[in-house]
C-alpha cells in the first residue's frame, strides 16, 4: 500500500510540473487525489502552515522513510 501511495504522489507531482492550471481537469490526476486524499488530508492537520506542495513532499518523505523502515 505504501508503495501504491508513493507512486500516485509522484505521479501527481508529475502531472502538476506538466499541466500546471490545467491539472484539476485531468482525470488521472483526479484518481491520483482520490487515492493520496486520506494522508494529505491527515498531514494537513498536523501541518496546516505548510502548502500544498510542501505537504506533498513531506507525506512523500514520510512514506519514503516509513518503507525503509
Amino acid at each position: 500500500m505504501l508503495e501504491v501511495f508513493a507512486w500516485c504522489l509522484l505521479g501527481q507531482g508529475v502531472l502538476f510540473c506538466f499541466l500546471g492550471k490545467n491539472r484539476e481537469k485531468n482525470p488521472i490526476y483526479a484518481v491520483f487525489s482520490i487515492i493520496t486524499a486520506p494522508i494529505m488530508l491527515r498531514i494537513g492537520r498536523l501541518f496546516p502552515w505548510l502548502s500544498k506542495p510542501g505537504r506533498a513532499g513531506l507525506a512523500l518523505l514520510l512514506c519514503f522513510f516509513l518503507w525503509i523502515g
